[in-house]
């Protein structure tokens, strides 16, 4: 069985900045994703953007990246993020506390640079190209 996740790069309205979380337990800046609850794809994006960061968001369709491995436990995994943009004022809830989750708005280059893993990188960098090209 593959077990299926998806999330989204989320820009502000001007495209200058990107929202990353911060799971403070691993002390790393992802980007917000999860688990797929029969959804689609990007409902599922959009619900886990909500969750974890507190912003409704738009989905800029197609996806911009879909990666898939096989994790340490045999699982296989697909995780597909889609470009997205934060629609509303910020919103508390629950999930951010019970996930150990905080996240704040950085200029592009700068979540560039702190993204802790390279897929995240390509991912923000992809996502920008996407949206400049067709906004």
């Amino acid at each position: 069985m593959i077990h299926k996740t998806a999330g989204g790069v989320l820009f502000n309205k001007e495209l200058t900045k990107v929202f990353l979380i911060h799971k403070i337990e691993r002390d790393e800046w992802l980007l917000p994703k999860g688990h797929v609850e029969n959804e689609s794809l990007v409902d599922t994006a959009k619900r886990e953007i909500f969750e974890e960061t507190g912003y409704q968001s738009l989905i800029v369709s197609p996806s911009i990246v879909t990666n898939s491995f096989v994790m340490p436990n045999k699982e296989e995994k697909t995780v597909v993020i889609f470009s997205a943009i934060a629609i509303c004022k910020k919103k508390k809830t629950k999930w951010i506390k019970e996930e150990g989750l905080d996240g704040k708005w950085l200029l592009v280059k700068d979540a560039i640079k702190i993204a802790s893993h390279e897929d995240i990188k390509d991912a923000i960098k992809k996502s920008y190209r996407q949206l400049r090209a067709i906004i």
